[in-house]
């Protein structure tokens, strides 16, 4: 079953605002006859970069299979077998990783493996599908700690 993850606005706006600022740098380019080429490469660096963060904002989601635990991240796909999960908590942990929000879900798994995603928009759901598919896992969910 597919979820799609929550994604903060904070962090799309930032994504998003990458399109029309590498069409400004073009134009300031443009106009600045002896700036030509700056312009060019200013508008090329910044709409790779728009295109590498937005195309996530499509593709983004967790997967519960029958035996794996899927997270899609634009071009990342990490697969965590179901059998392997030890502990899934909320984590307001800064390291680097594939989320679109502030508030990430670390899965642990293995021996000293572990994942920060982002977190699910159907929390609910995904948590009780989590527990049913992993009933050794330690889930730690309260909200109360958020």
């Amino acid at each position: 079953m597919k979820f799609p993850v929550k994604k903060n606005p904070i962090l799309i706006f930032i994504t998003v605002a990458m399109l029309p600022l590498s069409i400004f740098i073009l134009v300031t380019g443009l106009l600045i006859k002896d700036d030509i080429v700056a312009g060019i490469i200013g508008f090329i660096i910044t709409f790779m970069l728009f295109i590498f963060l937005g195309y996530p904002i499509k593709k983004s989601y967790h997967e519960i299979t029958e035996t794996d635990f899927y997270a899609v991240f634009g071009w990342m796909k990490i697969k965590i077998p179901l059998a392997d999960i030890t502990k899934v908590n909320y984590t307001w942990n800064p390291i680097s990783a594939p989320a679109w929000t502030f508030k990430r879900m670390q899965v642990s798994y293995g021996r000293y493996g572990f994942d920060l995603l982002s977190i699910p928009k159907n929390e609910e759901q995904f948590f009780t599908l989590l527990k049913e598919r992993c009933p050794n896992a330690f889930i730690d969910i309260d909200k109360k700690r958020d």
